[in-house]
């Protein structure tokens, strides 16, 4: 079962890396990552911790204080979030950190993660064009 977790996070996380998207950190946010996602909020980091699995390896996750919703169906003040960080184009996220955050949930299993290139960034680091996309993605959908 781990192996078979494992694979499927892989998968789902690092389709084709190298057409995906952009891995320039300045990179612009785009479309195709919001409408790629089922959760999109802002919220600032508490912690962050690392689950070990055996034979498998770890998991990274990140306890978001979560200061608002843009998409998604999350009611929760606190919200966990699984992530992989593998240089530019992955986000490690930091404690007293606010971050926009678009993450989506892995099939078979219930929590939400960010992959590769998934676009979460920090919000001080958001550009204006960033922002015009955001906004004007929500207002469309």
């Amino acid at each position: 079962m781990n192996i078979l977790f494992f694979l499927i996070f892989v998968i789902l996380n690092f389709p084709n890396q190298e057409t995906e998207c952009s891995c320039d950190d300045k990179a612009d946010l785009e479309i195709s990552q919001l409408a790629k996602s089922g959760l999109v909020f802002r919220g600032e980091v508490l912690e962050k911790r690392t689950e070990n699995f055996q034979d498998l390896g770890y998991r990274r996750i990140a306890i978001f204080k979560v200061n608002e919703v843009f998409l998604g169906d999350l009611v929760e003040a606190k919200v966990e979030i699984g992530y992989v960080f593998m240089g530019p184009c992955t986000v490690d996220f930091h404690p007293k950190n606010e971050y926009l955050v678009i993450a989506d949930t892995i099939p078979g299993f219930s929590w939400f993660s960010t992959g590769y290139c998934s676009g979460s960034r920090r919000i001080r680091d958001m550009s204006k064009k960033d922002q015009s996309l955001l906004e004007e993605y929500l207002k469309a959908n």
